[in-house]
């Protein structure tokens, strides 16, 4: 079965993105029950499990906190999950990281003072740094 079919038939679980893997065998070490390897000739990983137990989703969560490069994802909707793995790796939002439904508008607060510090009259400090340093 190849990774893409593996893919479809898992689509609401832990999944790798096809292409990405760089055999680095970080996953194998924390999950080896549920992450192994493709047959091709270019070995790549795959999820060969879903997770069933509470030491199993510990250990996807490890895959899924450890990585480098995002390869493995998480497809699934399950609140307790998402708010335990990075949101970057996940297909779907965590409820917590929605945006704002209020507007925020100009009017709200003190205005901004912007100043750059090269057109600011010069202090006593910034006289005596030119003094110094003849600047």
């Amino acid at each position: 079965m190849s990774i893409n079919e593996q893919m479809v038939s898992m689509p609401r679980g832990f999944y790798v993105q096809p292409g990405c893997c760089t055999s680095c065998g970080v996953p194998q070490k924390f999950a080896p029950d549920l992450v192994g390897w493709t047959n091709d000739v270019d070995q790549e990983c795959v999820w060969i499990k879903q997770p069933e137990t509470a030491a199993e989703f510990d250990q996807a969560i490890k895959v899924l906190q450890t990585q480098e490069l995002g390869c493995h994802r998480y497809a699934g909707d399950d609140p307790a999950l998402l708010q335990a793995l990075p949101a970057e790796d996940c297909d779907h939002f965590r409820p917590d990281l929605k945006l704002n439904d209020k507007p925020i508008l100009v009017g709200d607060g003190p205005a901004p003072n912007f100043a750059l510090s090269v057109s600011a009259a010069p202090n006593a400090i910034t006289r005596l740094w030119r003094r110094l340093f003849r600047r």
